[in-house]
């Protein structure tokens, strides 16, 4: 049950991710993976409270 929650918890984030991407189209690539950092950071955040 846990590891279906931090599953849910991880996938909902990575879609976050993948409409804020779509959502600012003009991002340069290092604008593009600074986003993602950040986005996977706050999975990493999420993971280690859960």
């Amino acid at each position: 049950m846990e590891e279906r929650k931090k599953e849910i918890i991880r996938e909902y984030l990575f879609e976050t991710l993948a409409i804020a991407l779509n959502s600012y189209p003009n991002l340069t690539v290092e604008e593009q993976e600074l986003l993602y950092r950040i986005i996977d950071n706050k999975i990493q955040e999420f993971e280690v409270k859960l």
